[in-house]
């Protein structure tokens, strides 16, 4: 009664005898039986669907331990178990050469069939066994590289022993170079971030990692055995650049958000004060005559309160009640007003480029020339004498800032305004505080701003659902790039 169903065994044996001998045993227990008389032909066959191989040494064209080794060498066959069946007997170098050759057991003829199928059926359970453990290791290896994190495993040496497709696309290395290096050779080239000892019993953290251009949270669990021993640890790097942005935005808004309370309080009644100077100064010079010394004296008085008047309703524009008031303004136009009353009398050299897309965009008109204004005055101030003042905007889709800033889905389109100097340029450790209110580059006293030009035109941009990004290399120039929801 057969037992056994499906299951095909390609049997090789250039004696025919001998071959329809252990074929009968074969299909009497169930299995499909696929005969092969040389070694050339048992290669071909078993390419199709086979179980197991029962292989005779003694072939005419090449002997059974050579064809163990091929088809063990090939990774669309190696997975298939040999039965070394022979009529010759096998001494014990012959059976250690088979065995390390890649078979699986050895039987010699004659065999009794109950040892011969039940050799098989072992044989057939230990490749089901490994079948299982092949698809297990694919699944975790799939899940490992489907993982978007960076992923990888160190030994206790902390040298890299498994990689995910994650860390090999963030190092930007094959594989090959990435296996067999220490982590810290990985993350900075220089120290390792996480020191040995401090992982060894607990999960260990390090954040504000820079890598490419993102900012990254590295964590650390160690890898005990059964004693407690250190052998090795699971390395995940999570990429917290959106979430450090966010951080970054929300402290900066909170400074000027305070700094706007502070100053629109004091603003409101200092502007109150400011007024009854004014008209006193101006009811004064009214009464003067034919005193020009005094006269201008009043004047230069007249001349600093106004100036103390535009300083107030900066501070107000800061408060928290400075709100635009929108409506649909020529883009262009409004930026090349902004262009000839920012660059009269000067001596620079500008530059506009507008693309034929800029159309209309909701914007408060007062507001958004200020923001501008002052960023070019920031500019013309990095160039004390000659140089050149490039504009530029055009219309750009989300997708091309999403990577800077935390974009909102219902936006699909941006005023983009990209303002460009060939000024001094900032050191690297000034960018982050260009936006803070109070914050100034302007050493000399005569020259010393108060630092609010670029905060208040942060605070508008802000205030309009926009954004505004930095990127200056010294003794280049800088650009500010301004984008408004369009």
């Amino acid at each position: 009664m057969p037992i056994e169903s499906n299951l095909s065994i390609l049997l090789v044996d250039d004696n025919e005898a001998g071959r329809y001998v252990t074929s009968s045993k074969l299909k009497k227990a169930g299995y499909n039986v696929i005969e092969a008389k040389t070694g050339s032909e048992a290669l071909k066959l078993s390419l199709s669907k086979t179980d197991l191989i029962i292989l005779d040494i003694n072939l005419p064209d090449i002997n059974g331990f050579e064809l163990c080794e091929l088809i063990k060498a090939s990774p669309k066959t190696s997975y298939i178990p040999i039965l070394l069946l022979t009529a010759y007997h096998l001494d014990d170098l012959s059976k250690a050469r088979g065995l390390e050759g890649g078979a699986d057991a050895y039987l010699t003829q004659p065999v009794d069939d109950m040892v011969l199928i039940a050799t098989i059926k072992s044989l057939l359970r230990l490749k089901e066994a490994e079948a299982e453990v092949r698809m297990s290791a694919l699944q975790w290896q799939t899940t490992f590289d489907a993982a978007g994190e960076s992923i990888y495993l160190t030994n206790e040496d902390m040298i890299v022993i498994r990689c995910n497709q994650s860390t090999v696309d963030l190092i930007g290395n094959p594989i090959s170079d990435i296996i067999g290096k220490h982590c810290f050779e990985l993350i900075n080239r220089t120290a390792c971030p996480v020191h040995h000892d401090n992982i060894k019993k607990k999960e260990y953290t390090v954040t504000d990692i820079h890598l490419n251009d993102r900012i990254f949270q590295l964590s650390v669990s160690p890898i005990l055995d059964e004693n407690d021993n250190f052998k090795g640890a699971v390395h995940i790097l999570y990429d917290i650049t959106e979430r450090k942005k966010m951080e970054e935005e929300i402290i900066r808004s909170k400074r000027i958000e305070a700094t706007g309370i502070l100053a629109g309080g004091i603003a409101h009644d200092f502007n109150n004060l400011l007024s009854i100077i004014i008209a006193n100064i101006d009811l004064s010079k009214m009464y003067i005559n034919n005193n020009p010394d005094v006269s201008e004296m009043l004047s230069h008085a007249l001349k600093a309160s106004h100036r103390a008047s535009n300083l107030i309703r900066k501070f107000i524009t800061l408060s928290p009640g400075g709100m635009p008031i929108k409506k649909a303004i020529s883009a262009k136009e409004l930026i090349i007003n902004v262009i000839n009353t920012s660059l009269k009398n000067s001596n620079l050299k500008c530059e506009s480029f507008f693309s034929d897309e800029l159309s209309t965009v909701k914007m408060d008109p007062g507001q958004i020339s200020q923001a501008l204004s002052n960023i070019i005055d920031n500019a013309k101030d990095s160039m004390p004498g000659v140089g050149t003042i490039t504009i530029e905007s055009n219309i750009i889709s989300t997708d091309e800032i999403k990577d800077k800033f935390i974009v909102p889905t219902n936006k699909e389109k941006y005023l983009s305004i990209a303002i460009k100097d060939t000024g001094i340029g900032i050191p690297p450790e000034n960018i982050d505080k260009i936006f803070d209110p109070y914050f100034s580059t302007k050493n000399t006293y005569s020259q010393k701003g108060l630092g609010l030009g670029l905060t208040l035109a942060y605070s508008i941009i802000k205030k309009h659902d926009g954004y505004i990004d930095i990127e200056s290399t010294v003794g280049v120039g800088t650009t500010i790039k301004v984008y408004l929801p369009a």
